[in-house]
């Protein structure tokens, strides 16, 4: 029986991702030799991996892997960083394991990887002459992806993070992936599409009324909100202080008010809430782009709110919830999504508090360190910040 198992949201690269397989203090705040919390011993990828031994064990395979969307931290780490934290969490996932297929969906904090291969798809055949070349902005793979064997940049990034014995069976499918189950259609995407913040250029201002518009309408703003200014030296640096001073402004005047949430390692899942008309409007365009039955299962990311299985406008929906413990949505209840030929189902994976705390007081520690001289041309950051958002 074939088991489909997704991940999201891992953020591998940045120092407050929990499911990172080993951690790097940032320079500046082990210069600072600041008191932190003791680096807990919890294998994150280990524990994944002993998951779907077990699943394998029931359902007898084959494997399937689904990574849709922020796999890869692009936004708030070095591409450096995030090679060595991939290579180190796959290598550690993938022990033991032989999926047949293992399918990559970009995100927005990993989306420069799909802007890379799609201009370099787009402009091969733009210079071959062949008369269905589109514009990388309106570029999209079929639902079921492409072969991960393409030589741009980021192709040779992908590869390089899995193990060899691994990389054969690599896709890319981008912003939709389709997959079946024993008669069961699975839908899967990361979902920053449906997001006010993320994707307001296609959804207000242009309306968009296909998958290929709503990429290249958001494209651009994604791009620099979530890459350029998140690659930029002391700029990156200025923009993430910024964002944290106001975050914690905010979560003080919470707490002085009395409506703060629950405490983040109690509070439970609340993804519904997500699955309303934005999401709704995403999957109408997915279908309106290739046939899908009238009734599908969605597997999405990218609120950090997982969901077990609620309703949605066309089967069940599920969300995969988030791994980076400085996030507003961040939980200790995070989980792992399964299908086989018997049901779809969101396991419980659990962090240990110490690792979130030590994410947490990371990412304190780099606030702290970092200043920052605003119209100098030579501020107090070096420039070579892995900071976490």
């Amino acid at each position: 029986m074939t088991l489909v198992v997704a991940l999201s949201d891992l953020h591998l690269g940045d120092e407050a991702s929990v499911a990172n397989a080993f951690e790097q203090v940032p320079p500046r705040v082990a210069e600072a030799r600041l008191a932190l919390p003791e680096a807990p011993a919890f294998d994150t990828p280990g524990a994944i991996r002993a998951r779907l031994q077990r699943a394998l064990e029931r359902s007898g395979g084959p494997l399937e892997l689904v990574l849709h969307g922020d796999v890869f931290d692009l936004s708030n780490a070095s591409p450096r960083v995030v090679l060595a934290q991939g290579r180190a969490f796959f290598e550690r996932l993938l022990d033991g394991l032989s999926p047949a297929r293992v399918t990559f969906v970009p995100g927005n904090h990993d989306h420069h990887l799909w802007t890379v291969i799609a201009d370099e798809r787009a402009w091969t055949t733009l210079v071959r002459d062949d008369p269905g070349v589109v514009d990388p902005l309106f570029l999209r793979t079929p639902f079921d992806g492409w072969p991960l064997d393409g030589d741009d940049a980021a192709t040779e990034l992908l590869r390089a993070v899995f193990p060899p014995a691994h990389r054969g069976v690599l896709r890319v499918a981008y912003p939709v992936y389709r997959t079946d189950v024993a008669g069961r259609t699975l839908v899967f995407l990361h979902g920053h599409h449906a997001d006010t913040s993320s994707a307001w250029p296609g959804r207000f201002l242009l309306r968009a009324g296909s998958l290929e518009e709503i990429e290249a309408f958001t494209s651009g703003w994604v791009e620099l909100m979530f890459h350029g200014l998140k690659q930029a030296g002391r700029l990156t640096a200025l923009a993430h202080k910024t964002w944290a001073e106001i975050a914690r402004a905010k979560r003080a005047l919470s707490a002085a008010t009395g409506r703060a949430r629950d405490h983040a390692d109690v509070a439970p899942g609340d993804g519904a809430r997500d699955v309303g008309p934005a999401l709704a409007r995403l999957l109408e365009l997915a279908r309106r782009a290739e046939p899908l039955p009238a009734a599908f299962e969605t597997v999405f990311g990218h609120t950090h709110r997982y969901c077990d299985g609620a309703l949605g406008p066309h089967g069940l929906v599920f969300n995969t919830g988030g791994w980076l413990a400085t996030h507003p949505n961040a939980e200790r209840q995070t989980r792992l999504f399964l299908a086989d030929d018997r049901s779809s189902r969101a396991e419980l994976v659990c962090v240990p508090p110490a690792r979130f705390a030590r994410a947490r007081a990371l990412d304190e520690a780099w606030r702290k360190t970092t200043r920052l001289a605003f119209g100098s041309e030579r501020g107090t950051n070096d420039g070579s910040v892995s900071v976490s958002g």
